[in-house]
């Protein structure tokens, strides 16, 4: 059975590190946006518990004297009264021993199995998304002395602020993935310009030296790392330039007296044949040790320029 291979996808540098800073820049955003609504969220229930107690220590006084005294219509009017603020659903007013006396608002009757407390308590309702959808508040109806007459019931609506906060995560989320593009967009200019192309240039002039050309110098664009490093190169462009111009030129002298030689070395045998005269032949003798000399010296010399590169580490 032939196995199917999957090709390896490899990414440029820059978009390596656009993608990396852009993941860098998305995580801390969203962490910053969750933090913020997180934050809101807890300080939004908490403003709403202290309104609920500020609206039940406000009648505390009026109703503990209206339990007191059992008045139907006044215990209606201050449970009434009480349905007419903004978030407030339902109202009761309770005996001591749990009796209602008065309620208003919703028709869901008054939960039979309330807690009764003297210190009073409240209590978050959620939906079955987990979202908090009201507050109930118990709180005792207490004399100046602190006996407890009785207590009152409020059902609080958190729907309102709720969808402000809902819409508040909307407008979160907007801005967070219209930020997340201008990022992405500013980081891949900034790499694309100041770390992608001078890695550009820099392949580009690494591939003409190995076809030995050695004219192509790279564009300092900062003082940064990158930039001294294009400094670096260009000096090295530099001197591998003087380094192979010598090395040419020796080549050069070393071919010309090697044809030299052979010149030389064919007008001796030709003359040897013929019986020269020795007087010329004495003078080519003179020119074929001279250039033999002139080769020696310079071997020397392309040894010494062959030294100075490092071939071992």
């Amino acid at each position: 059975m032939k196995r199917i291979g999957f090709r390896k996808i490899n990414f440029s540098l820059g978009f390596r590190l656009s993608m990396g800073f852009t993941l860098i820049l998305t995580l801390l955003l969203g962490v910053m946006g969750t933090t913020i609504y997180l934050r809101d969220r807890e300080a939004f229930i908490e403003e709403f518990k202290s309104r609920g107690w500020g609206i039940a220590k406000a009648v505390n006084g009026y109703a503990y004297q209206t339990i007191k005294t059992q008045d139907s219509k006044l215990l209606s009017g201050i449970v009434n009264s009480l349905v007419n603020e903004k978030y407030v659903m339902q109202a009761a007013l309770l005996e001591k021993d749990g009796k209602v006396l008065a309620s208003a608002g919703l028709k869901a009757p008054i939960p039979s199995n309330i807690k009764l407390s003297a210190q009073g308590w409240s209590k978050i309702m959620k939906d079955e998304k987990g979202n908090v959808k009201a507050v109930v508040f118990l709180s005792p109806v207490t004399a100046e002395d602190g006996t407890v007459g009785g207590y009152l019931y409020l059902l609080c609506n958190f729907s309102p602020i709720a969808e402000y906060l809902q819409e508040t995560m909307h407008y979160i989320i907007i801005n967070y993935a219209a930020v997340c593009l201008i990022g992405l967009l500013m980081v891949r200019r900034v790499i694309r310009n100041f770390v992608e192309k001078p890695v550009k240039a820099l392949m580009v002039a690494t591939e003409r030296v190995s076809i030995g050309d050695f004219s192509q110098k790279l564009q300092i664009i900062n003082n940064d790392e990158l930039g001294r490093l294009a400094c670096a190169f260009n000096a090295m462009m530099d001197q591998l330039g003087l380094l192979f111009g010598n090395i040419k030129n020796i080549t050069k002298d070393m071919i010309h007296n090697s044809d030299l030689i052979s010149q030389r070395s064919a007008y001796v045998e030709r003359y040897d044949s013929s019986d020269p005269d020795a007087g010329k032949k004495s003078e080519l003798m003179r020119e074929i040790a001279t250039a033999a000399r002139r080769i020696a010296r310079i071997g020397n010399q392309l040894d010494s320029l062959v030294q100075q590169f490092k071939t071992t580490s």
